[in-house]
């Protein structure tokens, strides 16, 4: 797929197939073992043109707020491998759609993920003393020269993000090869030489396997968005489980993270709720009491740059939240300058110290203090 693209590995599957062909007739039926000989080899000779003898068609009602509106330019880079094709395209600035300045879009499979980032030609450093930009770093309240896992890194916002919040080590972990060359080697001037600050580490591998196999601790662990719902889409692995998020990820993160450390995760507001009563599993079969200090939920904008809107977010803190900590990562989230297109305001959905009388915090509060269970009831 690197060499020839998703056609033209049709196309060579197809001399193979030939290939069998010529060698089950190769005694009784020589006409069919010269012909399938002869279509295997232009099946071979043309594999490189697959692309464009095969195109792929996109079908119109698959769209990402990253991907350019219809009619849809060329982009202007593709790259294939086994994990999926990967599309570079040049943004305008849009800042309905959250793009305050030009940038680079970085499409998954057509549309089905995405990832981009602003502008950064400037200069890193320029970026960084901007004020243009300032991101709300939710994840670094009360800290200083935090250390920071990023588990699906992409574009880098959040890789931009820590070093300006002046991160002493940032480790981004994508596990799509394509990526990590696009922004680390082909695009790296239009980032402004992200990757190469000495505080960051780029890494190529899948997420919960780096977090099982480190030995470091982290004072912020992120994970914003990190795959997509392609296969449920699809109807496949419906009842399957996401090795990102279950009781063993979550309680293989609190293991990497400092006494106070952060985790934060954002996701659609479902698997929010989902992250809830998962984190108070591995709390109940660890021993560490109740997990309702240690969390908290929001929905608002994350970063300055590409589409804000509504995103759900979960925070497991190790220690229980302080209410300056709260009170900051509030003020933080009120200032954030949400898109024209957001649909509401920023919004507290679940923290100890907001408790009040809406549907919302009832519904996460009965996750965190589920009610008894009869067995429980009856002693």
């Amino acid at each position: 797929m690197p060499l020839v693209g998703g056609s033209g590995t049709v196309l060579l599957a197809s001399a193979f197939a030939f290939l069998a062909a010529a060698i089950f007739g190769f005694r009784e039926a020589r006409l069919v073992t010269t012909t399938a000989l002869a279509l295997g080899l232009v099946a071979v000779a043309l594999a490189p043109l697959g692309d464009r003898i095969l195109p792929i068609t996109v079908a119109a009602s698959k769209s990402h707020p990253i991907l350019p509106a219809p009619p849809r330019p060329a982009p202007i880079y593709t790259a294939w491998n086994a994990i999926s094709r990967v599309d570079v395209y040049a943004l305008a600035a849009d800042p309905d759609k959250g793009w305050p300045g030009p940038g680079i879009g970085i499409v998954i499979d057509g549309g089905t993920a995405a990832t981009g980032m602003g502008d950064l030609s400037a200069g890193l450093q320029h970026w960084l003393k901007s004020a243009d930009y300032h991101p709300p770093g939710l994840a670094y309240v009360g800290k200083e020269r935090p250390r920071v896992l990023i588990l699906g890194s992409g574009a880098g916002r959040e890789v931009l993000e820590a070093l300006y919040y002046k991160a002493s080590s940032v480790t981004a972990v994508e596990i799509n090869p394509i990526i990590n060359d696009i922004v680390s080697r082909r695009m790296r001037a239009a980032l402004g030489g992200l990757f190469d600050d000495p505080a960051v580490h780029l890494v190529t591998a899948e997420g919960r396997s780096f977090v099982r196999r480190s030995t470091e601790t982290y004072d912020a662990i992120l994970s914003v968005y990190t795959f997509s719902n392609a296969a449920l889409t699809a109807g496949s692995l419906g009842m399957a489980e996401n090795y990102m998020f279950t009781r063993e990820a979550i309680a293989d993160y609190l293991d990497r993270l400092s006494p106070d450390g952060v985790l934060l995760i954002a996701r659609p507001p479902s698997q929010v709720a989902r992250l809830f009563t998962t984190t108070r599993e591995v709390f109940e079969r660890s021993g560490r009491g109740s997990p309702a200090p240690h969390l908290l939920a929001f929905r608002g904008p994350l970063m300055p740059w590409g589409p804000r809107n509504d995103h759900t977010v979960f925070m497991l803190k190790k220690s229980p939240w302080t209410r300056t900590e709260v009170s900051s990562l509030v003020e933080r989230l009120s200032a954030g300058d949400g898109p024209s297109g957001a649909r509401s305001a920023p919004e507290i959905l679940y923290s100890p110290f907001h408790a009040k009388a809406g549907t919302r915090d009832n519904e996460a509060t009965g996750l965190v203090h589920p009610p008894p269970r009869a067995k429980d009831r009856l002693r």
